[in-house]
């Protein structure tokens, strides 16, 4: 995925969990909507598998990604999602429900971010 973040000027990654209902969790439409008004490219990466809400219609321009649980040797969400956010941002990541959003400019890792208003 590195790859492709490097590919952008500015590029957001949002961790999206769909039975999620915290406020921290984002319609994909509009967080797409945002990041085209702001001219960021959106990357969403699912925290788990959900048939039902996968197979939805959403209107956003990149594939949802999907963490590999062999890669990370585990099946356990919040072991193979910790795994995976320290791989991409090459920082140690502290899971918490309002870090869902990890901004990259130029493919360097810039911040976290827990409000779609920052």
């Amino acid at each position: 995925m590195r790859g492709e973040i490097k590919a952008f000027n500015k590029v957001l990654v949002y961790k999206w969990s769909p039975k999620c209902r915290s406020k921290f969790c984002l319609s994909l439409n509009l967080l797409q909507n945002i990041c085209d008004e702001l001219g960021i490219e959106l990357f969403v990466v699912v925290e788990y598998y959900d048939l039902f809400l996968m197979e939805k219609s959403y209107h956003i321009k990149s594939p949802i990604l999907g963490i590999n649980t062999s890669y990370y040797k585990s099946n356990l969400t919040s072991k193979y999602s910790k795994r995976f956010y320290n791989d991409l941002t090459n920082k140690k990541y502290v899971s918490k429900d309002y870090n869902r959003l990890f901004y990259f400019e130029n493919g360097n890792f810039i911040k976290t971010i827990h409000s779609i208003e920052n």
